[in-house]
């Protein structure tokens, strides 16, 4: 596919949910530039889902849920978890991933808190957690949990220190090496839960978690920066909405389903690549969107209705960096509305 304009509307907000392909031989677009073409070779078509199939590459989950200060439930996790199960190459069906990875912000205070981790590890049933690469932080009310596919070979995990401060109200790094067939693979996740503000302050934020991880983010590895990013949508960003009601405005730009309009007036992807440059995201990617903004609903309600306290916007985010000799496919992307407990 052609590679989307940088950096490209992300990821949903409350309930995210992005499937990726990791391919170390599979050349999608500009976004792999800084590869040498000769390590550039094009993936043999394999139709095998074993693990042990030589050409096939590696997949992963990256999830994002903020909670709201809400129990979370069992019944709900499928609705974001599926299981474990991504959207293969191609469309014929899912299969399962060989990398989960889960975060979570405003987990609710409770009994539970620390049960959060065995109540998604029973729902992955296929899966288990990677000990050296799980956060749970109490004072953020956020995790980050990775799980590995019971046959693939994962090592060197490890994790950095939960940071906290100003905009940021936390952020977790884990990085581990999985491996399959004859091929090893790199990955990094930072999990990050951000406080609303202005621009600047928020790429100030993004700037501040990637310096703090730094020694996690070697350059052949993949980088999953994901969670609520809280960048919101300004209707100031188009000269023939800037003066009407901003709530009304969206809504009705959402109820006539006009993702690409809601996405022109995003925040984070709407500012100069100057902005983007100065912050670190310049080599991060995510999905073009195919949905509505999922913050902020209405709580207990089935499908996407907007709460009159904020613009309804995209503030969780999935983002992506490819690694120096790895290259990134984006197989599905998706919300999830019937998690209804979040808003």
């Amino acid at each position: 596919p052609a590679a989307p304009a940088r950096p490209e509307a992300a990821g949903p907000n409350q309930h995210a949910r992005i499937a990726q392909e990791i391919d170390a031989r599979q050349r999608w677009g500009d976004p792999q530039a800084h590869i040498p073409e000769g390590e550039r070779v094009q993936l043999s078509d394999r139709s095998s889902e074993a693990s042990s199939s030589r050409d096939r590459p590696l997949r992963v989950l990256a999830v994002t849920l903020n909670c709201g200060d809400a129990p979370l439930k069992a019944v709900e996790l499928r609705a974001f978890l599926r299981h474990g199960r991504v959207a293969r190459r191609g469309g014929t069906r899912d299969v399962l991933a060989d990398v989960v990875a889960v975060t979570l912000q405003e987990v609710k205070i409770s009994s539970l808190f620390a049960r959060v981790d065995r109540l998604i590890e029973a729902h992955l049933s296929q899966h288990e957690r990677v000990p050296n690469a799980c956060i749970a932080h109490l004072q953020a009310r956020m995790f980050l949990l990775v799980f590995r596919r019971r046959d693939v070979a994962v090592s060197d995990a490890t994790h950095g220190r939960v940071i906290t401060g100003g905009l940021v109200k936390g952020a977790c790094c884990a990085a581990l090496t999985c491996a399959i067939a004859d091929r090893s693979y790199r990955l990094a996740f930072i999990g990050c839960h951000l406080v609303t503000g202005m621009l600047e302050r928020l790429n100030d934020a993004l700037r501040k978690i990637l310096d703090a991880f730094q020694s996690l983010l070697s350059s052949e590895a993949v980088v999953f920066t994901f969670g609520d990013l809280d960048y919101r949508i300004h209707t100031t960003y188009d000269d023939a909405l800037k003066d009407a009601d901003a709530w009304a405005t969206v809504v009705r730009l959402t109820t006539e389903r006009s993702v690409p309009r809601l996405a022109a007036l995003d925040g984070l992807t709407r500012q100069p690549q100057v902005n983007i440059d100065a912050c670190g995201l310049a080599a991060f990617w995510t999905p073009a969107l195919s949905f509505l903004p999922t913050f902020k609903c209405i709580k207990g309600v089935a499908g996407l209705r907007y709460n009159r306290k904020r613009v309804p916007s995209y503030t969780d985010r999935v983002l992506f960096r490819p690694g120096s000799t790895t290259d990134v496919t984006c197989v599905a992307h998706e919300n999830a509305p019937a998690v209804t407990s979040s808003d």
